[in-house]
């Protein structure tokens, strides 16, 4: 995809988050949560938006004030429904920017400020305001599956990439920053693997399971191991909340069992593609990389392999991170077993 068509994608992408923001405010919510990645996209698509790297944030910040006005014009209320975390988190950023009084170095905390109040505010003081109820919700994270799923998707087919970012353009080898892109494939894979869409239930699962491929596929290709740590143990962390621990009793033992398989298979390819990912891998058998995956999930771990590369450190702190909730969750449901479940044993319609 050439530089035109990047740019043209950029600017479709804007006016579809205006658009849908005056037919539904809470979209403005996918806004904001594909701001970074967007603005990735647009740093690498014209020199121009490299070089004004806030156009992106303040582009955002007036759809989501546009939102605002519309919700208002309709005869909702925007500032009833403001909740006592949202005044702490507000305490929390006004208490930092009394912090400048007595920094050191005011004149690059400034400037710091100033690249960041876009964003700041957008995320902080905006947001909250256009989200009342679960229904909002729901429509802000099917745009997001919409909207960053076309984002994510483009990065990871048609970007020019780098070592970890996509290339800007313009500036020869610099690349956006990583940790963004990450965070919203993260944040795709999030709303794809648990926002239940309400018809054609089996080709809505077969679109999210293909979203989240490539969404984690983003994350992989910025090799950012923290973002891809908390997006599987998020993934795994939220499956009793997408579904009832009485609908996977059946389904957690074979997790189990897959991710036992799944990371011996996952240490003997990481191994086989560098003999020096692991310490003491020489002369292992396939039993042996089983061995070493249960010893992992159960926390005990085997001192006689030791993750040495990257690769091989994200795979470990990924099964070790996953294992103990899969086998605390299989606790809870044999616990659970004989329990009444809601009033008087009978479910909730």
């Amino acid at each position: 995809m050439n530089s035109t068509a990047q740019l043209a994608l950029y600017g479709a992408l804007l006016a579809g988050f205006l658009l849908a923001a005056l037919w539904r405010p809470p979209v403005s919510i996918a806004a904001i949560l594909c701001i970074y990645g967007l603005k990735q996209w647009g740093q690498t698509s014209s020199a121009w938006l490299a070089a004004h790297g806030t156009f992106t944030n303040f582009a955002i910040g007036v759809i989501v004030l546009i939102a605002l006005v519309v919700r208002a014009m309709r005869g909702k209320c925007v500032l009833c429904n403001v909740r006592g975390s949202t005044a702490a988190v507000i305490a929390l950023y006004l208490y930092a920017l009394l912090s400048l009084l007595w920094t050191p170095r005011p004149d690059l905390a400034l400037d710091m400020w100033g690249a960041g109040a876009p964003y700041v505010v957008t995320a902080v003081l905006l947001a909250p305001l256009a989200v009342h109820d679960s229904e909002d919700l729901y429509r802000g994270y099917f745009a997001l599956l919409i909207f960053g799923g076309v984002l994510v998707f483009a990065l990871l087919l048609f970007a020019k990439w780098g070592d970890r970012g996509v290339l800007i353009s313009g500036v020869g080898t610099d690349e956006t920053n990583p940790l963004a892109i990450a965070s919203l494939g993260g944040a795709v894979a999030g709303a794809a693997m648990f926002l239940r869409t309400r018809r054609f239930p089996v080709v809505s699962w077969i679109l999210r399971l293909v979203l989240v491929a490539a969404a984690l596929a983003v994350v992989v290709k910025t090799g950012s191991r923290g973002q891809l740590i908390a997006t599987l143990g998020t993934l795994v962390l939220m499956l009793p909340v997408a579904f009832n621990l009485s609908q996977v009793r059946g389904l957690i033992p074979i997790l189990i069992a897959v991710a036992v398989v799944g990371f011996a298979g996952l240490y003997i390819g990481i191994n086989a593609a560098s003999h020096s990912a692991f310490i003491g891998s020489e002369g292992r058998s396939a039993i042996d990389w089983l061995y070493f995956s249960v010893t992992t999930m159960a926390t005990i771990g085997d001192s006689e392999i030791r993750p040495t590369s990257t690769w091989a450190q994200v795979a470990v702190i990924a099964q070790l991170s996953t294992g103990p909730l899969l086998l605390s969750w299989l606790i809870a449901v044999f616990a659970s077993q004989g329990q009444p479940v809601g009033d008087g044993g009978h479910r909730h319609p």
